[in-house]
């Protein structure tokens, strides 16, 4: 099929998509680490008889490339959707619960939903108007194509701009806010309401992994290991008049007509500087959240049964985006009755937090923690902390109709580059890096 290897730069969820439907096909690919273990944004750690999922937590099963990976994998029987959540929504210095589950499970739960009250009643209408206005762009994605080209017309649109002149002030603190703060660990008037919308029209329930999605990354890796070299960085991908020619390492110069980028957009910039404007100008488009993202192991699990996660309003001014629970459900994260939570600082607050030691800003959190759920023990049994400086892919406005621009007309114009990445999908995702991974590997073997 060639005479050189094909390389791909990172060994994260795209490349090792890339390398692994390359290998499957036979052909000759080698994968460029920087890091000394493959995974990216998505892996495992375990301590102390806890699973500590890293990164990426959830995913949904209809996506076409997570899900034939999975069963190609033979980890089909660890998937499990949750079809019943509860949520606690933070308002006037108290939780408020909602449940969604199965007819019989909402019957039940019926005391609990008249006593709701984490919405200002102003909420309830703007909630209404916004909802219609939403609908409106939802109907005009064909649920067959899945084509989101009706979308493009808000991409420079800001969620925060949409959700106040479609509905008003007060959801989109008591829902925008919050709900683009958990997923994307953003500010909404830093996403385009055109990444909600996707989020929206495709979201059909939260699945998880038994041992968390980096046992995805762990069987790819398990099937290429031979052709991944760890700790192996690139320093440039290099590039003479429009076409490839290899990649330079610590290591020395690695000849090649092939590569696929399979880093995040800032990298990739990076590791390219002679992209042509056509190419470098997209990326440009692309920006990342930030967090410390905080681990807490609990001998004691102190959130309600089938517990998900803590809503917090845009004008709590909370210095926490997100506080979630994996440990009780399908995830084998933590021993019997104990718990694990994951507490993900704003990215606004980085320089403040970034000016703290690490056991002043742990205490910090903690104290923060310790507002919204006062059972929380001033020391945890165990804390880890993983620093991200670009976590999440923001889908900032602008970034959809450059990157669409870039996928329809450009992205042959270096011979024999190729992109991957989640930043290369309309919604922050995984199955946006394995997509995109999938698909640079395709190209390469169109061109080989």
């Amino acid at each position: 099929m060639g005479e050189k290897q094909v390389v791909v730069v990172g060994a994260g969820c795209a490349g090792l998509s890339a390398t692994y439907t390359l290998k499957k096909a036979g052909v000759d690919v080698v994968a460029l680490e920087a890091s000394d273990r493959p995974g990216g944004r998505c892996w495992n750690m375990k301590r102390d008889g806890f699973l500590l999922p890293i990164g990426a937590g959830f995913t949904e099963m209809q996506w076409a490339t997570t899900q034939k990976f999975v069963r190609e994998l033979g980890l089909w029987n660890q998937a499990h959707e949750l079809s019943t959540v509860r949520v606690a929504f933070w308002r006037d210095g108290r939780n408020y619960f909602l449940l969604k589950g199965t007819p019989l499970e909402m019957l039940k739960n019926i005391p609990e939903m008249l006593r709701f009250r984490g919405w200002p009643l102003k909420a309830y209408p703007q909630a209404v108007k916004l909802g219609l206005a939403l609908r409106k762009y939802l109907r005009r994605i064909n649920p067959v194509t899945e084509d989101l080209d009706p979308l493009l017309e808000l991409g420079n649109v800001s969620s925060a701009q949409f959700a106040l002149t479609r509905g008003g002030p007060e959801i989109l603190d008591y829902l925008i806010a919050p709900f683009l703060g958990t997923m994307v660990l953003a500010r909404p008037e830093e996403v385009t309401i055109s990444h909600l919308i996707a989020l929206a029209f495709f979201m059909s329930g939260v699945c998880v992994m038994e041992d968390g999605l980096g046992s995805i990354n762990e069987g790819l890796y398990e099937k290429v290991k031979e052709n991944v070299r760890l700790s192996t960085p690139v320093t440039e991908v290099v590039i003479e008049g429009k076409q490839v020619k290899g990649v330079e390492t610590g290591e020395g110069f690695i000849e090649a007509d092939q590569v696929i980028c399979a880093t995040d957009a800032v990298l990739a910039r990076q590791l390219i500087p002679d992209l042509p404007d056509t190419m470098r100008k997209p990326l440009e488009t692309c920006e990342y959240s930030s967090t410390y993202s905080y681990i807490f192991a609990l001998e004691k699990k102190i959130t309600p049964e089938k517990f998900l996660a803590t809503i917090i309003p845009g004008s709590e001014r909370s210095i926490l985006t997100a506080i979630i629970e994996t440990a009780g459900g399908a995830m084998k994260t933590a021993p019997e009755g104990a718990g694990l939570m994951y507490c993900f600082t704003a990215g606004w607050y980085d320089e403040e937090l970034g000016q703290l030691s690490d056991d002043e800003r742990r205490r910090r959190v903690i104290g923060e923690v310790r507002k919204f759920w006062p059972e929380f023990p001033a020391e945890p049994y165990f804390t880890e902390c993983i620093r991200w400086d670009r976590a999440i892919n923001l889908e900032s406005p602008g970034q959809f109709p450059a990157i669409h621009d870039f996928l329809k007309n450009h992205t042959r114009d270096v011979k024999g580059l190729y992109l991957a990445g989640e930043y290369l999908f309309l919604i922050a995702c995984t199955e946006g890096a394995y997509a995109t991974g999938e698909k640079a590997a395709n190209m390469v073997m169109e061109d080989l």
